[in-house]
């Protein structure tokens, strides 16, 4: 672990009151829940079923364009 991402760490335990194995789960735990959200919702608004397998690379595209978008 070099200086910077020590220096980093010592910083979060020490103004957030929280160790650095805490910050992770809560931050693991969070973009778990913010990717959830983002999935549900792509699958409301995009119908994504008109694709075929051999055709992901669309599917991708169309979702970054939506995301993109917003």
């Amino acid at each position: 672990m070099g200086k910077l991402e020590t220096r980093s760490f010592f910083i979060q335990e020490k103004y957030l009151g929280i160790t650095i194995k805490e910050y992770y789960e809560i931050y693991f735990k969070k973009r778990m829940e913010r990717n959830a959200y983002i999935i549900k919702l792509i699958n409301e608004v995009l119908d994504l079923s008109i694709y075929e397998v051999d055709e992901i690379e669309m599917a991708k595209h169309e979702i970054n364009e939506y995301i993109n978008n917003l």
